[in-house]
């Protein structure tokens, strides 16, 4: 499959779970360092282009070495859902992305 073919696949998979626009959840498991949970909310405010911060809330782990961030930004496409996600996988710390 072509990576042209695997982005339409991931889009309709999104547009057949999802009625855009719409609020989406978007989990985000890191170390607990800190500026973590900022580059976390800094990259979904970027590429959703929003103006201000995305609802969200934090929990730490048992131990205190990983945080949870969750995020619920209004999106208009599964476009963006795709790209919030491909600039998450770049933020320094992220361990885990659901």
């Amino acid at each position: 499959m072509s990576d042209q073919e695997e982005l339409q696949r991931r889009i309709d998979l999104l547009n057949s779970t999802h009625a855009f626009p719409t609020r989406v959840t978007i989990k985000v498991i890191g170390r607990n360092q800190p500026t973590f949970i900022a580059a976390v909310i800094e990259a979904v405010r970027l590429e959703a282009s929003l103006e201000e911060d995305p609802p969200y809330s934090t929990r730490e782990a048992r131990g205190n070495r990983h945080v949870a961030v969750t995020l619920e930004p209004h999106l208009a496409a599964a476009e963006q859902v795709l790209a919030i996600y491909a600039r998450l996988q770049t933020v320094e710390g992220v361990v885990y992305l659901l």
